[in-house]
């Protein structure tokens, strides 16, 4: 479980997610996907 804030504060740092462990692989690939460019 991510504490309190972490998320906020990873993003206001400059990521451009952020996805918490354990992994789950569909929310994973769902944020992969969101930031890869389209497929042409």
């Amino acid at each position: 479980m991510p504490m309190h804030g972490d998320r906020e504060i990873c993003l206001k740092a400059g990521m451009n997610d952020y996805i918490t462990k354990p992994v789950d692989p569909g929310r994973l690939a769902e944020t992969v996907k969101k930031w890869l460019p389209p497929a042409s």
